[in-house]
């Protein structure tokens, strides 16, 4: 399988729950990182197969996510990169917001080695901060 099948599979495990799928496809030792502003609820570095299921219980704790779509996938080598957007509301303000994202995936011996999450925060920041941000 290729690197962009490879990340293709993780994104249709994640979407439909399918955590221990994802876990396989993972290094054991996965540098997970969400780029954001500290004091927010679930960016910052994540390592290892634990720190990845932390990731998890944090997003799930703070947003509800309605709309995730990965657009273009592009093969970088060792490294898929992917654009694309998503709709969530924030749990702790009920306001929603959308955002979009680039991920990139660094794989190695089949396995992703490191994740990481760049997107627009500003919308998530304003939606969990109660619009005031806005």
């Amino acid at each position: 399988m290729n690197n962009i099948e490879l990340v293709k599979q993780i994104y249709a495990a994640f979407g439909e729950g399918n955590i221990s799928a994802v876990l396989e496809m993972l290094d054991q030792n996965v540098n997970w990182r969400i780029v954001g502003p500290p004091d927010y609820p679930f960016f910052g570095r994540y390592k290892g197969h634990n720190g990845f299921q932390e990731f998890l219980g944090k997003l799930g704790g703070a947003a509800e996510i309605s709309s995730f779509e990965p657009q273009r996938f592009l093969d970088a080598g060792n490294a898929v990169i992917v654009t694309g957007s998503e709709s969530a509301t924030a749990k702790n303000t009920n306001i929603e917001y959308s955002t979009e994202w680039c991920h990139i995936f660094t794989i190695e011996g089949g396995k992703v080695v490191s994740f990481e999450e760049y997107l627009d925060s500003a919308p998530l920041v304003a939606a969990h901060d109660g619009g005031a941000s806005a």
